[in-house]
């Protein structure tokens, strides 16, 4: 039997900070792709399905607990054979422990990602955010390359 909701949502939660949403904007198509913790059902395990060539743009929502988090930065790495054929870096900086519902919000600079017949497939990928230098929360998840007419998704 696979996990509860409750199980899936602890990978995206640590001691100081919880990822609470990520949104891919693609490009060409109307519609977000959005892996969030409020989804009706959530998969074991990110998967996202992004068509070759195409450009996305990428917000990260997120919530910070306990206390301030100095220099925080966001890293995220696809690998292929365990080599990283992508990789995405955002330096945060500094901020404070949300008040209420209100979340914090990273957005990236929009990314074009490879394609070709080598190419499509899936890839396991690692995000980790880190405080001055260390690590302080990290996770799985898995990109799949598809063809270009391939809509954006998530699998379910």
């Amino acid at each position: 039997m696979g996990k509860t909701k409750e199980e899936i949502l602890k990978e995206y939660e640590s001691e100081f900070l919880d990822v609470v949403r990520m949104e891919l904007e693609v490009d060409g198509f109307d519609e977000k792709v959005v892996y969030s913790t409020d989804m009706e059902v959530v998969p074991e395990k990110m998967h996202m399905i992004l068509p070759e060539y195409s450009t996305y743009h990428l917000t990260i929502y997120y919530r910070v607990k306990k206390r301030s988090i100095k220099k925080l930065h966001y890293y995220h790495g696809i690998k292929k054979a365990g080599i990283a054929i992508k990789t995405r870096n955002l330096d945060i900086g500094d901020v404070e422990p949300n008040e209420g519902e209100a979340l914090h919000k990273a957005v990236f600079e929009p990314d074009t990602l490879p394609g070709g017949y080598f190419i499509r497939g899936t890839y396991p990928a690692n995000t980790i955010f880190s405080e001055d230098g260390k690590a302080i929360f990290n996770f799985d998840w898995n990109i799949e390359i598809a063809k270009k007419d391939v809509k954006p998704s998530i699998k379910i």
